[in-house]
Formats: C-alpha cells, sequence, structure tokens
C-alpha cells in the first residue's frame, strides 16, 4: 500500500524518516510489532518524540497571523 501510494501521491517528506516505528509487511509480523508495543521496550520513543518536536514546534506566536491572514481573505 506505501509504494503505491508514494507512486501516486508522494510525500512532503522521506516516509521512513518522519513515521518511526517498525513497518510491517505481513499480518504476523504488524500482531508481533503490536504486542513488542504492548508488552514490550518502546524501541522507537526518541525518535516518535524528537519528529513530534520537529513536527509540532511554534516558533513565532502564530495566532495573530493566522487571524489576520483570515481577516484579509473575508
Amino acid at each position: 500500500d506505501k509504494e503505491e501510494y508514494l507512486k501516486d501521491r508522494g510525500m512532503n517528506y522521506p516516509y521512513d524518516e518522519v513515521t518511526p516505528g517498525a513497518k510491517p509487511n505481513t499480518q504476523q509480523q504488524l500482531i508481533l510489532n503490536i504486542e513488542n508495543s504492548l508488552f514490550g521496550e518502546d524501541a522507537y520513543r526518541t525518535q516518535r518524540r524528537e519528529c513530534n518536536a520537529y513536527f509540532n514546534q511554534v516558533t513565532d506566536p502564530c495566532c495573530a497571523f493566522i487571524c489576520q491572514q483570515i481577516l484579509q481573505e473575508i
């Protein structure tokens, strides 16, 4: 599914770099990955936090800017 989607649509960011975690190719791998996530060690915790910090960073006060942009459009 991923390869087909990427072929037709593409991504703004390298998929594997911004989606830390297991990438199972079979249902058996998926079940094993779910079990590891629920009952094992979270091997991707640090990478997910880094991606979250990157995509959710607020560097400027943006509320006023967004409101201004909306008001200009209406």
